[in-house]
């Protein structure tokens, strides 16, 4: 299970960021959210995305019958 979450911060209050995972897309996290998404062991890769404008590097966890845990926020 991969956890994220978006914790409060008054940049990008209104906006949500769109999680993919392995390219897919699987929700949206508002702001002061955390949501948990399945997935299966092994290998994969998680992106966030706000708008057209503003996108995460792509980042490579490995999951391993634990809950990895990312926060995602903005670096303006």
């Amino acid at each position: 299970m991969i956890r994220i979450t978006r914790k409060r911060e008054w940049m990008n209050y209104f906006g949500h960021y769109e999680i993919f995972i392995d390219g897919q897309f699987r929700g949206l996290i508002g702001y002061n959210e955390t949501h948990e998404f399945e997935v299966e062991n092994g290998s994969h890769v998680v992106r966030a995305e706000m708008e057209w404008w503003c996108k995460s590097n792509e980042l490579q966890v490995d999951v391993n019958g634990s809950i990895v845990e990312l926060d995602v926020v903005s670096i303006f």
